[in-house]
């Protein structure tokens, strides 16, 4: 006689979700590397309103074949946009004064064809039909606030720097591995830096 395994529902729903997950990494995997894929900031700069820092931005999203056609596949994808000013030191390393971060979540509808994009920091949610518009979206930073003036220095030591990056650590955890390994999924904008004036 021989025994029966019994699964419980969630078990039945992890494997189907492993599978399917396992089925488009081998997908991913033996795609072509076709146009490219990068983020630069095209512009930054910082602006005082009402006693605060706040900043503006440009940046330009292109995304690859793997990444896009994730997102087409049900995956969501995270872009972090983040933010930080640093104090100067001769015989120190520089210090971090302020560390923001703004998170965009990008959801593809395969029923509607639409994407929804979700800033995880404060809630707000946006539904767009091409993800041309998504990219653009995301990409316009306007007035942000970062700090309060009155917690800034006025020496001329102070430097604002903005990046951009995907998180892969926000992929499904089979696809991290993958991830890691391939150019495809290396997004991320080098610092781009100015000085506070005073």
């Amino acid at each position: 006689m021989h025994a029966c395994k019994k699964y419980s529902g969630i078990t039945v729903i992890r494997r189907i979700i492993y599978l399917y997950v396992s089925g488009l990494i081998l997908l991913l995997s033996q795609s072509s590397i076709a146009g490219t894929n990068s983020i630069s900031i095209n512009n930054a700069d910082g602006v005082i309103i009402e006693n605060m820092y706040t900043v503006n931005a440009k940046i330009s999203y292109q995304l690859g074949k793997e990444s896009r056609n994730a997102l087409e596949h049900g995956i969501p994808l995270e872009f972090d946009i983040d933010f930080r000013i640093k104090k100067r030191r001769l015989w120190l390393w520089d210090k971090t004064l302020v560390n923001k971060t703004i998170t965009y979540r990008l959801e593809h509808q395969p029923l509607s064809g639409n994407y929804l994009v979700t800033r995880l920091d404060d809630g707000e949610l946006e539904q767009f039909q091409n993800l041309e518009d998504v990219l653009k979206y995301i990409g316009k930073i306007k007035n942000f606030p970062l700090t309060d003036t009155s917690l800034l220095e006025r020496d001329g030591s102070l430097y604002a720097q903005i990046k951009s990056h995907l998180n892969i650590e926000a992929l499904p955890a089979p696809l991290r591995p993958l991830a890691y390994i391939s150019t495809e999924w290396r997004l991320s904008s080098p610092w781009q830096t100015w000085v506070i004036k005073e």
